[in-house]
């Protein structure tokens, strides 16, 4: 058991070391004098360099793709902070209005009377907006809230499991 898994991590090391060698640049790394206008060294230098540009053409998109990523997801946690902000007033609000009526409350128990207004009800807080998802390719997947940032109309999402009390943030 352990040898073969000692076995498979040399493996994996070995191709590692193999692979990070064709990517050097060197061409022929073993020494070897090479005739250099012959069609098979002009063929991998043609395959080098078409492989260099790709490479760094598919550099250049993840970059961009993960610039992208990353300002959907600023204004996502601007979002996001901005709803707990809302909701954290809510709450403030409630046990204010929660504290005068237990006031009330008190001063018609003395009284022996009832309380001229019901007891305050905190009421559904803002739920979480789903938050953005991307496919592992680096593309933006279909989601409500891509193009508008601040929330969807109901805050759920196909496949998400949001109940507004236990994802709440606090």
């Amino acid at each position: 058991m352990f040898c073969d898994r000692l076995s498979s991590q040399l493996a994996a090391q070995e191709e590692k070391q193999r692979n990070a060698k064709k990517k050097k640049g060197k061409l022929f790394g073993d020494g070897l004098p090479r005739l250099l206008t012959g069609d098979d060294f002009f063929d991998r230098v043609v395959d080098f360099e078409n492989t260099a540009a790709e490479e760094e053409i598919a550099r250049e998109d993840r970059r961009k793709k993960r610039d992208e990523r990353a300002e959907v997801m600023t204004a996502w946690k601007r979002a996001e902070a901005l709803r707990l902000e809302r909701n954290k007033t809510r709450r403030q609000t409630f046990k204010d209005d929660l504290g005068a009526w237990e006031v009330e409350r008190d001063l018609a128990k003395l009284e022996k009377r009832r309380t001229r207004w019901n007891q305050p009800k905190l009421g559904k807080l803002e739920p979480r907006s789903p938050k953005p998802t991307f496919e592992d390719t680096g593309e933006e997947a279909d989601m409500p809230g891509a193009s508008a940032v601040g929330g969807n109309g109901d805050g759920e999402d196909e496949g998400t499991a949001s109940d507004g009390e236990s994802d709440d943030g606090d």
